[in-house]
């Protein structure tokens, strides 16, 4: 499976790059320099436990390179990844070290899920340190944008509700009857 990925300049540091302005243009996102036969999948990294904690220890180690590549890499992926049970923590890390214009770029991409995402017990934490590392009015405006329409919930499979249907209605209970009827 070969994903589009993310690519941000190796020789600057991403994590003090500037807005360009006011009305600039969505950034274009980066792509990854290395082939995906030859890494091991971050995502698939990202959602387990030793992997998360592995891949965040590693961030820590402030590779500017490694940053881009993980960030290129789960780019794509991190709706999906915030609300994961392991893979939230690595995306908290990489949002307080993303600049303002990844930031930016992550909020423009996460726009249509954003108020679902909010509504998850794993994504919660994830939208709540986007919005604590948020350092630009443009973020700031954007974020709003994206939570002031209506929420609709997502849509419930029609198996789910039959089976909603059923646990809900109360079970006839033949014995009480049986033994009422024999008690006149």
């Amino acid at each position: 499976m070969v994903k589009k990925s993310l690519s941000v300049p190796i020789n600057s540091d991403p994590r003090h790059e500037s807005m360009s302005g006011a009305n600039s243009p969505v950034p274009t996102p980066p792509t990854s320099t290395s082939s995906s036969q030859d890494r091991v999948s971050f995502v698939a990294l990202a959602k387990t436990q030793a992997g998360s904690r592995f891949l965040q220890q590693q961030l820590e180690s402030k590779d500017n390179n490694f940053f881009s590549n993980v960030f290129a890499e789960v780019f794509d992926d991190i709706g999906e990844l915030m609300v994961d049970l392991f893979g939230n923590y690595l995306c908290q890390k990489l949002i307080s070290m993303c600049s303002s214009q990844q930031r930016y770029l992550l909020l423009h991409h996460l726009s249509p899920k954003l108020v679902h995402i909010s509504c998850d017990r794993q994504g919660t934490r994830a939208v709540q340190k986007l919005v604590e590392c948020m350092s630009s009015h443009q973020e700031r405006m954007l974020l709003m944008e994206c939570l002031s329409g209506p929420y609709v919930p997502p849509p419930t499979p029609i198996a789910e509700k039959k089976n909603k249907k059923s646990r809900t209605k109360p079970a006839k209970d033949t014995k009480s009857k049986k033994n009422s009827d024999q008690a006149e």
